[in-house]
């Protein structure tokens, strides 16, 4: 299971779309925002976070509004929410016994 802040996993998702729409390597995604690749890669392994004028500069680079980011991390955080559901009811309940 991921330990990583939900936010941080819903941004990494939607960076990842965004990248991937854009057809841009992280390099290349890097060069049109003016951000290093390291920090690009740190964003997408939810190793750092981010802040507004990052998000700016990413959204800038890869021409999107930022209508379009609030409703893709919208559905980033619900899809993330729903997973969690889903493995918390497959989980057994009570304790785990062993038989020898």
């Amino acid at each position: 299971m991921d330990d990583h802040p939900l936010i941080n996993r819903a941004f990494r998702n939607v960076l990842l779309q965004l990248r991937n729409e854009s057809h841009l390597s992280q390099e290349a995604l890097a060069r049109i925002c003016d951000i290093s690749r390291t920090h690009i890669s740190r964003l997408e392994t939810c190793n750092e976070s981010t802040t507004l004028e990052t998000i700016q500069k990413i959204l800038s680079g890869t021409k999107t509004s930022w209508a379009k980011f609030g409703a893709l991390m919208e559905q980033s955080l619900s899809n993330l929410d729903k997973n969690a559901e889903i493995r918390q009811a497959a989980e057994p309940k009570g304790p785990k016994w062993s038989e020898k």
